[in-house]
């Protein structure tokens, strides 16, 4: 999966676009031969552009999932029809309305995704809201990321990790800066973390001190037997806000234990109404 310049999707008004590439094709004939217009693709845009975009005739090869509406904090009334026509996924920030917004479209049928994950976590108030509005709203029509994603890995005894939910995987997904720049995310691509660039192909960015230093993150946390490689959550968080050494955050961990708490709790009560009692083990 890429995340690529808008200009490299054919949808007048978005931010970026959001590519399926298969892994045997290569990347960078089929993003400089406009081939690109032929894959599965998605698109990210802001809420001004919306109007605009339910109008026009979307392209055979879009993918709903794959369609995501930043919020701007105001109130959705009269914006639910449209999400629905191009099957967007709303993603919301902490702000002023971000909770209303959230409540009303997921009630409403639109998908909703919290974004930008460090600001939520200094506004645990509205992210355990969020939480208690996906576990207990009987009114809920449509998922809300990332619970959603976790709870079905907690049901379904698949563990998928918040890397996971949010598209920043290693060997999965990518970034394309306007510069022709690679990364992993742009989250990651801001912190410095650039596997080179396209032209280099994936040997070239799988030997980059950026792709090796990522995937030394992820084993820190059980070669430094950090509290991480021992947390009861950690295959729903995978040490997400942990440090290059493996080392937790305790602000981060202090508001998400409590939720991951929540969301087994949950589950535990699901599963011995279902007459399932609790799983035995999680598969590594």
């Amino acid at each position: 999966m890429w995340d690529v310049p808008a200009h490299l999707v054919p949808i007048e008004g978005a931010r970026r676009g959001v590519l399926r590439i298969t892994r045997d094709a290569s990347v960078a004939e089929t993003l400089h031969s406009g081939m690109a217009r032929e894959a599965a693709i998605g698109f990210t845009a802001d809420v001004i552009h919306l109007p605009a975009i339910a109008q026009a005739e979307l392209p055979p090869n879009l993918v709903p999932g794959l369609v995501r509406i930043a919020w701007d904090g105001g109130s959705p009334d009269g914006r639910i029809p449209e999400l629905l026509r191009v099957g967007a996924c709303l993603d919301l920030v902490p702000s002023d309305g971000a909770l209303d917004a959230l409540v009303e479209c997921s009630e409403g049928g639109v998908m909703c995704r919290l974004v930008d994950l460090a600001a939520w976590t200094t506004a645990p108030e509205a992210l355990a809201s969020s939480l208690e509005h996906y576990l207990t709203s009987p009114r809920l029509e449509a998922p809300i990321e990332p619970w959603h994603s976790i709870a079905r890995g907690i049901a379904s005894r698949r563990p998928r990790d918040l890397s996971g939910t949010y598209d920043e995987t290693l060997r999965r997904n990518y970034w394309l800066g306007e510069d022709g720049s690679v990364s992993l995310s742009e989250r990651h691509a801001a912190g410095g973390l650039v596997f080179g660039r396209l032209e280099d192909g994936p040997e070239g960015w799988q030997q980059s001190p950026a792709w090796r230093a990522l995937e030394a993150r992820r084993r820190q946390p059980f070669l430094r037997r950090s509290t991480c490689a021992f947390c009861p959550h950690y295959l729903w968080c995978g040490a997400y806000a942990a440090d290059d050494a493996g080392s937790p955050d305790p602000a981060w961990c202090g508001v998400w234990i409590p939720l991951f708490e929540r969301l087994q709790e949950a589950a535990d009560i699901a599963w011995a109404e279902a007459g399932e009692g609790e799983p035995e083990e999680y598969p590594g």
